[in-house]
């Protein structure tokens, strides 16, 4: 089974609960993809092997969408922006390709753009009603 779990809202509200859950899926013999907006860096790197993060694959939507020259426009804060179909789709698309059964976010945005067979779970921090 191959799993994606989304790293902004989602490992990082409670990098413990994923770096043991992660642990143990990865002992059951699962694949883990993490997936992030942001550009792959050694600080996200180092965040995620601080937090004892384990995967198998990391996916960023904006070195995707960079690879394949997609328009980007980035603000002044080093932010980037592409037409917003096109970012919300990417890590279904993502998923599709890699074959992920599970996918795991924060965010609803995402949602529509999953299809069968993979499932699409929404993470909801304890502390958010």
């Amino acid at each position: 089974m191959k799993i994606a779990i989304d790293m902004h809202g989602t490992i990082d509200s409670n990098p413990e609960f994923f770096s043991d859950l992660i642990k143990n899926l990865r002992n059951l013999g699962m694949e883990i993809h993490i997936t992030t907006g942001v550009s792959d860096s050694p600080k996200l790197r180092s965040s995620l092997r601080d937090w004892g993060i384990e995967y198998d694959g990391l996916f960023s939507i904006t070195d995707y969408h960079k690879s394949i020259g997609t328009p980007i426009l980035w603000d002044e804060k080093g932010n980037p922006h592409i037409e917003e179909e096109v970012w919300d789709s990417t890590k279904a698309d993502y998923c599709q390709r890699e074959k992920i059964d599970l996918a795991i976010d924060d965010s609803t945005v995402y949602e529509k753009y999953f299809s069968f067979p993979t499932v699409y779970v929404i993470w909801k921090p304890s502390d958010q009603k």
